[in-house]
């Protein structure tokens, strides 16, 4: 049985182990592509590791076999391989169907029942007909599920158990990153301006509204329990002498009042064993991530070293989900998060937790999986969820899971106030009276500035320094300093000219624009014992025109003037996770808090703090004002919490003073005291229009749930202030104290203030009293141009087939919209089925990979596929589209055709985002099989499948439409010897780490393989262009020649309208058989 290379990775180890866990089918064919990332990430099963048996199987999360898992794989070959699936059950979770008795909720006692009683038939179904799988965790309050450690073959047969309604690979995150920043690199007074303080928490603490009474889980990598600000002693020898495998009488404290270690210190080390986890009952951070976040929700500061938290007064409890190395996975995620539903376990939910921040994530997030759907549960019972947007920077989509999650609260980076935010260390240069201060980078290989003297020196111009100095040169060096271009010698030559001939000092220009960088030199190699730095090109190429000149410049590399740009003060961090989000261009992030080098509690460092940045520091703060909301607004729900605090954020503009996009801020910066002094909450928190189809104009309608918190009426005006293509009118809205209403709002969409096809066009729906902002609902839609593009009338200009080799055809196609659009024909392969959805998995079930039609052309020299999909992608980084060539015959697959994202297969040219890429099969098998068979024996070697790649060429992804194109290079196929054609097969998949649905085959290919004849002859219609224009209100005969094929003709119009639903066809494609005429 054949299937595309890239499901190849997994193999036998036959040498290894005598013996292979692989039975690759039909079912395990999309399965195994992830696995690649999921058992490399997390490293191979060699061995299991127990629960130990004297630790509270917390909340009954973990199941009775992890507790001694060898009675499974005694005598059994290691389970390479294996990898652990989520199996949701059919019956709902606790928290799906809670009692509410005004404020309080509870469970219901029949559903627990049922349930537990679910769950046991489950266990002992898979005991019986799948004995080696390893049942190893149980959830029943936020999805009833269970995470069993299986094999393919398993999984396959799990799956298709009645009491199974989903099933899916659990996806990995990856191990938290520290930033390497010395203690006291900052030098301010904390007590004054601080990021807490930035965003208005004064306000709160004067009102004594600190958090008092509110439980926050910290889903990270554990909490210093000994740390001053975590309710520890603050003694660093406290923190040295904890075993974090065993109990300690430290924790819980005053602050860390709860919390346990998930997976334990080994988990996703890649250590034997390291997948399965290892819980205790000690959540004891062993990275520094989790400890630096929980400072920053709920620390308290001393001034000095440090500042209080957002809510000092919380309670955090610690949930631990990652080892001292590696990432974690869904099941533990999935875990802490049950967890939080009721920490003690007693089935009464009164303690579960207010606020829950999760730290983490992965780029291009989806909300289709069970981690989402359990964060959706956990918010049903009021728990607010805090997330990370992502630190992958200003690339659309690329906002991360969790955070998409509707119901989360997915937070971007900003900079706030603090002096290291804005006034920096600088060298100052002085021409005359004149003085100038600039930025810098220090050398690695010389002299520190801080172990020199404040000093002026005359700056000396030696050029390139790639060659022995002339005796002038190395006169007007002595006691000066060197000014020196960068490029044609290494950085140490060019230094150690300078210091011999006598320099005190060298300034480095940059040959290239952009920042300085660090100047080094070869590891454990020589250095220079006077200092040096290297400056922008820009202020360089100023200085060095000076110096040139004959003008005196002098510099100073040790002074304690900082250069000052305030206008970053109120900026996005550069790193921060641009939306929408991918699926269907929902707002996501929603909204900023500060997130660049933000001080915090420093692990195993007592009472001392360390500056880190990321959304994972502007998460935390969010997760704090969160806290504070709970406390102040009990009465609110938490999409109304959420409304609160994105309803009074304020809008935060670039160095340049341009506003973000809201794909980027959501509502803006977060504001404590506007939102805890707010008069409304809204349902739902912002106004997210998703991708919209418009020819000419649209009005939509939207009716918002509108809250008076207040003990007082309110009466607000509602206005838009936005793109130009857009306009929003609500009228006035008058509220009794405590009351709630609708608000109707009509949109109106103007496609012609439109610059592009398609853009982002997006503002704020504004509450105002005497013109005065009192409330905002951001606004974002992704508007894509829509044509009417028909065709008709396929004409062959002959008798009939037989003497149609050659003959003129045209097909009128016309466009009577009021847009361009774009017509590409093809010669249609085949059409598929449409895959089913159950409907009630719909909301977590991917539909995007699902194929429609396939057509071929041949075009100088080139061979194009058309993937026309039933769904629209708003980008392609979910899918991935593969043709399958056979060149002997064997019923094997010798070449394949992938497109893929650059990112996904490593060592290979970058043509742009996407690309078309044919690679030996046989050839990239080997190589995967060699760099797996290296990482099994702890040596792995770096994945290049550059040996492998046969010809790279541009992918044609329409992004906001169905269609994508794969290119290749037709010399490089290789047809087979005796007829000249290639055997070939055609199939998508999903890339979402979580979905393990089968591939989507075109029609039987997943048996069977097709011919295709790779000469131009051989197509059904020869074309002459690969894509038409077609003007407005125009109609066109699209002309091209007869071949000697018998397809269809295929018409793709990725301009038309496409369809999201899971009944109706789209109008992007038309198949067309024609007519003759002589």
């Amino acid at each position: 049985m054949t299937r595309p290379f890239l499901y190849w990775y997994a193999f036998c180890f036959t040498r290894l182990l005598g013996s292979c866990w692989f039975q690759l089918d039909t079912g395990g064919i999309m399965l195994i592509r992830k696995l690649t990332s999921l058992l490399l990430m997390t490293g191979i099963v060699f061995a299991v590791a127990c629960q130990k048996k004297d630790d509270k199987n917390v909340n009954g999360i973990y199941a009775d076999e992890l507790r001694d898992p060898a009675k499974i794989f005694s005598n059994r070959p290691t389970a390479i391989g294996k990898f652990v699936a989520l199996f949701k059950l059919q019956t709902p979770s606790l928290f799906e169907a809670l009692k509410t008795d005004q404020l309080k909720k509870t469970v219901d006692p029949e559903l627990l029942a049922e349930i537990e009683a679910e769950q046991k038939a489950f266990i002992n179904a898979v005991k019986t007909s799948t004995p080696d799988a390893l049942v190893m965790m149980k959830y029943k309050y936020i999805v009833n599920g269970i995470a069993v450690l299986v094999s393919v073959d398993e999984y396959n047969k799990i799956s298709k158990f009645a009491s199974v309604a989903k099933a899916e690979a659990a996806q990995t995150f990856a191990r938290p990153m520290l930033a390497e920043t010395k203690q006291n690199d900052y030098d301010m007074d904390l007590a004054k301006n601080n990021s807490a303080l930035f965003i208005g928490t004064k306000y709160a603490m004067d009102k004594n509204i600190k958090g008092q009474g509110i439980r926050v889980g910290i889903i990270d990598t554990g909490i210093d329990y000994t740390h001053a600000m975590l309710g520890g002693s603050g003694n660093d020898t406290d923190y040295k002498a904890i075993n974090p495998g065993e109990k300690s009488n430290m924790f819980p404290n005053q602050k860390i009042v709860g919390g346990y270690d998930f997976v334990g210190t080994d988990f996703g080390s890649g250590k034997p064993g390291s997948r399965i986890p290892k819980p205790d009952g000690n959540p004891i951070d062993e990275l520094g991530h989790g400890s630096h976040v929980s400072g920053t929700v709920a620390g308290i500061g001393d001034g000095v070293y440090s500042y209080d938290g957002i809510a000092p007064e919380a309670q955090l409890y610690a949930l631990k989900v990652f080892g001292v190395e590696g990432g974690t996975s869904d099941e533990a995620v999935i875990a802490a998060l049950e967890y939080s539903a009721d920490p003690n376990g007693d089935g009464n939910i009164d303690d579960r937790l207010d606020v829950v921040n999760l730290s983490l994530g992965s780029s291009f997030g989806s909300s289709r999986n069970m981690y989402n759907l359990a964060i959706k549960n956990l918010t049903q019972g009021g728990t607010v969820v805090v997330a990370s947007a992502g630190n992958a920077g200003d690339t659309s989509y690329i906002v991360g899971s969790p955070s998409i999650t509707d119901e989360a609260l997915s937070v971007a980076a900003s900079v706030d106030s603090m002096d290291h935010n804005w006034k920096f260390k600088g060298i100052e240069f002085f021409k005359g009276a004149d003085s100038m201060i600039t930025e810098y980078v220090e050398g690695a290989i010389s002299k520190k500035i801080a172990d020199t003297t404040e000093v002026k020196s005359k700056l000396v111009y030696i050029g390139l320094s790639n060659k022995d100095l002339t005796p002038e040169q190395a006169a007007a060096l002595k006691g000066n300093t060197a000014l020196i271009d960068r490029g044609g010698n290494p950085f140490y030559e060019k230094m150690k000219r300078a210091e011999d001939a006598g320099a005190i000092g060298v300034v480095m220009v940059n040959n290239q624009e952009g920042a300085p960088f660090v100047m080094g030199g070869e590891p454990d190699g020589p250095t220079v014992a006077i200092p040096s730095v290297m400056i922008t090109q820009q202020v360089g190429e100023a200085i060095k025109k000076e110096v040139i000149s004959g003008t005196d410049v002098l510099v100073q590399l040790k002074t304690a003037k900082k250069l000052e740009k305030p206008a970053l003060i109120d900026t996005l961090a550069d790193f921060s996770s641009r939306g929408p989000r991918g699926e269907d261009s929902l707002i996501k992030p929603e909204i900023a808090a500060p997130g660049e080098m933000i001080i915090s509690a420093a692990m195993g460092k007592g009472k001392l703090t360390v500056p880190m940045s990321g959304t994972s520091m502007s998460g935390p703060h969010m997760a704090g004002v969160m806290a504070l909301m709970k406390q102040f607004y009990p009465e609110l729900n938490v999409t109304e919490l959420k409304s609160i605090v994105m309803g009074t954020a304020t809008s935060i503009h670039d160095e340049k003073k341009q506003v973000y996009p809201v794909s980027r801020m959501g509502a803006g910066r977060v504001q404590v005291d506007k939102a805890l002094a707010s008069a409304v909450a809204t349902q739902p928190a912002s106004i997210s229009l998703g991708e919209v189809l418009v020819e000419a104009k649209k009005v939509m309608y939207k009716e918002i749930k509108v809250r008076n918190v207040r003990p007082e009426a309110v009466t607000f005006a509602v206005e838009f202030q936005g793109h130009p293509a857009l306009s929003i009118t609500g009228g006035n809205v008058t509220l009794p104290p405590k009351g709630a209403g609708v608000l109707g709002l009509k949109i109106a969409i103007d496609s012609s203030k439109l610059k592009n096809g398609i853009e982002e066009i997006d503002g704020f729906v504004l509450f105002t009293q005497e013109e005065k902002e009192i409330f905002r609902l951001p606004v974002l839609a992704v508007v894509r141009k829509v044509t009417q593009m028909s065709a008709q009338n396929l004409k062959i200009f002959a008798t009939s087939q037989a003497d149609s080799d050659g003959a003129m055809s045209q097909v009128d196609v016309k466009n009577e919209s009021s847009q361009d659009g774009v017509v590409v024909p093809m010669n249609l392969i085949a059409v598929d089925a449409r895959k089913y959805v159950n409907p009630s998995d719909a909301q977590t079930t991917s539909k995007a990979c699902d194929i429609q039609a396939v057509g071929y052309k041949i075009l100088d020299g080139k061979i194009y596929f058309g993937f026309k999909m039933y769904q629209p992608l708003t980008t392609w980084f979910a899918c991935e589209m593969s043709v399958l060539f056979d060149s002997d015959g064997d019923g094997n697959a010798d070449q394949e055709l992938a497109g893929v994202p650059m990112n996904r297969l490593q060592g290979l040219p970058a043509v742009g985002q996407f690309s078309s890429i044919l690679l030996d099969a046989n050839i990239a098998k080997a190589i995967r099989q060699q760099y797996e068979i290296s990482a099994a024996l702890g040596k792995p070697v770096q994945l290049s499948y550059v040996k492998a790649v046969e010809d790279v060429q541009p992918m044609m992804p329409l992004n906001h439409s169905t269609i994508a194109l794969l290119v290749a290079d037709i010399s490089k196929i290789r047809p087979q010897k005796q007829t000249g054609q290639v055997s070939f097969k055609i199939a998508s998949s999903s890339l979402e780490e979580y979905n393990v649905e089968e591939d989507d085959f075109l029609g039987d290919d997943e048996k069977e393989w097709r011919k295709l004849d790779l000469t131009p002859a051989g197509q059904s219609y020869v074309f002459s262009d690969l894509a038409v224009p077609m003007t407005p209100k125009t109609q066109k005969a699209l002309t091209f020649t007869k071949g000697q094929g018998a397809q269809d003709l295929m018409l793709l119009m990725p301009s038309n309208r496409s369809l999201n639903n899971s009944a109706t066809l789209d109008e992007q494609l038309v198949i067309m058989k024609p007519s003759f005429q002589n």
